[in-house]
């Protein structure tokens, strides 16, 4: 039964296959000199397997909730732990390294606080990453709704703050809230986009929006020789998208 609940599944139920294996050799024996023999010859081996076996059934009883749940956690938060300073880091290494022991007995103490440690730290940052994020945000919903109301563009015609904002705080990974914070540029050009698209012209036509990259001239400017010639590209390219009626979105 052992064998069957934890060999395969967890490293330390290979003393379970092993004991069945030994036992199976001894019952298997039909010479009762050569089973004598065995005995004789296998007494300090077989020894320390069975007090192996009994002390990892013992350990198993007592602690397979918190190996599957450090197990789970390891698992889930894979990406995650990249994002974590080097000393925190080092901690997950150590408890992946618990996870791959025939005997953990000894190690899961230490495993479970650094289990603790990794796990705190990891909400911590999440929730600072959180607070930058919905801040970055908050910055941006600032703009466009300042924007709308010189537009006179309702708030329904672009992405609804409350509904934005809020749902950061449902994100669990640091790898997706990383994304969200380094994606505020795009997602607010797309909102402009939209308030610019929802602009009554006047005319009846339907008012346009064109991004610039205001990098699109140049990406170093050493010297104000430089400083002008780019200014003046930019100027140009400007100024012909404002003739073609178009609002330019900065990038």
């Amino acid at each position: 039964d052992l064998e069957t609940s934890y060999y395969g599944k967890y490293p330390f139920g290979n003393c379970f296959q092993k004991g069945v294996k030994q036992l199976t050799d001894w019952v298997q024996t039909r010479d009762l000199k050569k089973l004598f023999t065995y005995f004789i010859e296998d007494q300090d081996a077989s020894k320390e397997l069975f007090d192996l076996t009994k002390g990892i059934e013992d350990f198993a009883a007592r602690s397979l909730n918190d190996v599957r749940e450090i197990h789970a956690f390891m698992r889930d938060n894979n990406d995650n732990f990249k994002t974590l300073s080097k000393d925190v880091i080092e901690k997950v290494k150590s408890i992946n390294a618990f996870l791959e022991l025939e005997d953990p007995r000894r190690e899961f103490r230490h495993a479970k606080k650094a289990y603790d440690e990794v796990k705190q730290a990891l909400n911590d940052q999440l929730v600072d990453l959180k607070k930058v994020v919905k801040s970055l945000y908050e910055d941006a919903f600032k703009e466009l709704d300042n924007f709308a109301e010189q537009q006179k563009v309702s708030k329904d015609k672009y992405a609804p703050k409350e509904y934005t904002i809020n749902g950061i705080d449902n994100i669990s990974s640091l790898a997706t809230l990383k994304n969200r914070e380094l994606s505020v540029a795009d997602f607010k050009s797309k909102q402009l986009e939209l308030i610019i698209a929802a602009t009554e012209t006047g005319s009846g036509e339907v008012a346009e929006s064109e991004t610039y990259y205001v990098t699109r001239g140049a990406t170093t400017i050493s010297t104000t020789e430089e400083l002008e010639v780019y200014l003046e590209k930019v100027r140009k390219d400007m100024t012909k998208l404002i003739i073609e009626k178009k609002t330019i979105i900065l990038k």
